[in-house]
């Protein structure tokens, strides 16, 4: 529902009084949802690479060229330079994991071999615009011994390109 205008579907709106009005603005289709699920296991650190790469496009630019964005930003009074309007935005990401090669609970982002160690419990991922965490679920919430394995994700944004999310989550 619109706050500014009541719309509550494509073809009517409604606003507080209850009265039916015509809408002088436009809505944005731009937001959506990609709903990403694999079979198995995924590598811990491995998740925390891919989540980086989608939530901070621009971490690999030099120092020199973010800081000249950032100050542009300033001048301009703009809100953020550094996201262009056609770049991602994710508003909230959620999901539920199955781990594998996490022998500890020190999370280490050292390359490591593979591994067949499988984590019984369930992980949560969860984000909200650039900040993530990835952690493992109550110990009721363990996969059973017999029980088929999947990552399940739901990320919520603007302008979302899903080749790129969807080539680094499979």
């Amino acid at each position: 529902i619109c706050m500014d205008c009541g719309q509550i579907d494509d073809n009517g709106f409604i606003n507080h009084t209850g009265i039916a009005l015509v809408s002088k603005h436009s809505h944005s289709t731009s937001v959506q949802t990609i709903s990403l699920e694999k079979d198995g296991s995924v590598d811990l650190q491995k998740m925390h690479s891919w989540v980086a790469k989608i939530l901070w496009p621009e971490q690999d630019k030099p120092d020199k060229e973010l800081r000249w964005l950032l100050d542009e930003d300033k001048a301009n009074e703009n809100d953020r330079i550094i996201e262009s309007v056609n770049s991602m935005q994710i508003f909230r990401l959620k999901g539920i994991l199955s781990i594998s090669c996490n022998q500890s609970d020190e999370t280490s982002f050292e390359s490591s071999s593979e591994c067949s160690y499988l984590d019984n419990r369930r992980y949560i991922i969860q984000a909200v615009h650039d900040l993530w965490d990835i952690h493992p679920a109550s110990q009721n919430l363990q996969w059973g011994e017999n029980e088929k394995r999947t990552c399940k994700i739901v990320i919520i944004g603007q302008w979302l390109d899903e080749d790129i999310i969807r080539e680094g989550f499979d």
